[in-house]
């Protein structure tokens, strides 16, 4: 019975599968969501939002394959393209993750042709035979796809193999192994997945029971994205529109510096130490502090020390909800050196003396 009917005549039930799809599309929603209009520089956000709304689709399927598949002769082969497809999309993730400030390069983007190519490889393989006329309805085609779609899996992750040297660099970086943990969940959630599929084509396991634990595995993964992904990307910088993007005035190599500075406030959170300073800065990315304030002028339309201090006045208003602490720890917690000057700043940026900003909160 079509889903529309069901919900009419209120017999509209889940199975287990069901509700891990509900979660999982639930859950990709709120992490696009949250990438639409926190990931920083659109560059950096593709990626993620990609592979979110890929995963979130395959959830999707899973979800009203009850009601839809007898209706959709293609229905099994959409659900192969994107499960599947999250394989390749796996790979430029693990990489944006890992060099964060970067875009992979566009050789790695072909790894997507992998899954049109398979899906054409098993239909010249099986077409022209008897038993596969219809080919949405054949055996044979079905069985291909499995076996090509855990080749394209085992070959996607053979590319990360050969960056590994990326991974093994996030673990001497600081803030880097909350990255390097998703990286590997990633990797894990692909070897898992993979290791499923070769049973079902040796027939140890069910296609069905594999197609749980799929969803299941899958359901896993984007809750700890959505537990870790969001302290990863930057949190402060909102994707630009192309026609305001101010950095047409900074060379290659001053928004390379601009896009350093996003990660270590929004990463490393250098701000929180006091005597952080524009000099601390200069010399921490190897420019002098004259480049540092025209850049940082140009990229965040702020001065240096402006920069810094909203950065703290952000963590001392989360702070100031989130805890009951006194005004001096969360002053020294956020980066001031005094309360004085927290008072200050804050309210300059605020409008309102952080006590009356957390009265007005608790109401």
């Amino acid at each position: 019975m079509p889903l529309i009917d069901q919900l009419v005549s209120g017999r509209l039930s889940f199975s287990l599968v069901e509700i891990l799809s509900l979660l999982g599309v639930a859950q990709c929603l709120y992490i696009l969501v949250y990438l639409l209009f926190r990931s920083g520089r659109i560059s950096r956000g593709t990626i993620p939002i990609l592979f979110f709304t890929f995963l979130g689709t395959a959830f999707s399927l899973d979800l009203a394959e009850t009601s839809w598949a007898p209706l959709v002769d293609s229905y099994k082969h959409l659900q192969w393209f994107f499960w599947f497809s999250c394989a390749p999309l796996s790979v430029l993730l693990v990489l944006q993750v890992a060099q964060i400030t970067r875009t992979p390069h566009w050789e790695y983007f072909l790894l997507m042709l992998f899954i049109p190519l398979g899906y054409l490889a098993a239909f010249l393989f099986v077409g022209d035979t008897e038993e596969c006329n219809v080919i949405f309805k054949c055996q044979q085609m079905d069985d291909a796809l499995l076996v090509l779609g855990v080749i394209i899996g085992a070959i996607s992750l053979l590319t990360i193999w050969f960056k590994k040297d990326i991974l093994e660099t996030l673990l001497t970086q600081k803030k880097g192994r909350e990255r390097f943990w998703l990286s590997m969940s990633i990797i894990v959630l692909n070897v898992s997945f993979i290791t499923i599929f070769v049973l079902v084509s040796y027939e140890v396991i069910a296609l069905q029971d594999a197609n749980f634990i799929r969803t299941l595995l899958g359901f896993a993964f984007v809750y700890l994205a959505a537990t870790s992904l969001f302290r990863i990307y930057p949190q402060a910088v909102s994707i630009r529109p192309k026609g305001t993007d101010v950095n047409n005035f900074l060379t290659d190599n001053e928004l390379e510096c601009a896009l350093k500075i996003e990660t270590l406030l929004d990463i490393d959170k250098v701000y929180q130490e006091p005597a952080y300073g524009r000099s601390d800065l200069a010399r921490e990315l190897g420019v002098t502090e004259s480049s540092l304030s025209k850049i940082v002028n140009n990229h965040f339309q702020k001065s240096v020390p402006q920069l810094l201090n909203a950065y703290r006045v952000e963590d001392a208003k989360h702070l100031l909800v989130e805890t009951d602490a006194d005004l001096a720890t969360i002053s020294e917690e956020a980066g001031f050196n005094s309360v004085t000057t927290f008072n200050r700043y804050f309210k300059g940026l605020v409008g309102t003396t952080p006590s009356e900003y957390r009265a007005q909160k608790s109401q």
